[in-house]
């Protein structure tokens, strides 16, 4: 039997033993940053786009639309004060690397992963080509096209898409006009069998036409937010919140209102 006193120094040593594998197994690990440390004053400051921009509108002299009502269901996600600031598109990076801004609320993504030192969130709207027939007679694929009228714009990349689409499948005959807003038009009126345009031209016609159509994705243009990628943390935290926004059904259900 262990004599109480010895009993005592073997759980003492035990105590000890524990105490340093702890300690070198917490050695090296920092504690994850809160979210008030990565956004001080527990703002966030947004850029966005006012002129010309279909996401953002101008209501009274004070900006509205998807994306402010998006930047502030995120910001109340991470419970801080949104505040919005007007960025040029041609400048925009430079507002995150000179600090102004903490986000910028739409950039495609593609462009966003050429810049060595920015991150785009997830997608949040896919703004690439889409055509739209009308819901009685539908066309899943552009390969239903062959033998069919197709409206777009000229010049636009749908128009590049048909071409590209010609050169694939049998022959299909293009409508081109000026505006997308116009090869719907020749949807709407049945001169056209389907029309080829980008999502966002699609979603804000429906708006003001009673049409009831199919939709199909042709090609991806994924809209994002972005921000610098250094500290990742803060990348993290972002794309976690806009994630939650998804999950509770936020993001469509602004999409639904504004698009």
């Amino acid at each position: 039997m262990v004599a109480p006193a010895r009993r005592a120094v073997l759980i003492a040593l035990g105590l000890m033993a524990l105490t340093i594998v702890a300690a070198f197994a917490g050695r090296g690990r920092t504690p994850a940053p809160e979210v008030a440390d990565l956004f001080p004053g527990g703002n966030l400051r947004i850029g966005i786009e006012t002129s010309p921009s279909p996401y953002v509108q101008l209501q009274g002299g004070k900006p509205a639309g998807l994306v402010i009502d998006l930047g502030r269901a995120l910001a109340g996600e991470l419970e801080l004060a949104p505040h919005f600031i007007n960025v040029s598109l041609d400048g925009r990076f430079d507002t995150l690397r000179l600090g102004i801004v903490d986000l910028l609320m739409v950039v495609d993504a593609r462009q966003a992963a050429m810049e060595a030192d920015i991150l785009a969130t997830r997608p949040w709207f896919n703004a690439g080509l889409v055509l739209v027939s009308h819901e009685d007679r539908p066309f899943h694929t552009m390969q239903d096209m062959a033998g069919r009228s197709l409206a777009l714009a000229l010049g636009s990349a749908a128009d590049s898409e048909a071409r590209r689409w010609q050169r694939r499948i049998a022959a299909f005959e293009t409508l081109p006009y000026e505006l997308p807003q116009h090869a719907l038009d020749a949807l709407r009126f049945r001169v056209a069998h389907a029309a080829l345009v980008d999502a966002l031209d699609a979603r804000l016609y429906l708006r003001q036409h009673e049409l009831a159509v199919a939709m199909r994705q042709v090609s991806d243009q994924h809209v994002a937010m972005a921000l610098l990628s250094d500290p990742p943390t803060r990348w993290q935290i972002l794309d976690r919140a806009l994630g939650n926004l998804f999950e509770q059904g936020a993001v469509a259900r602004l999409l639904g209102r504004w698009l």
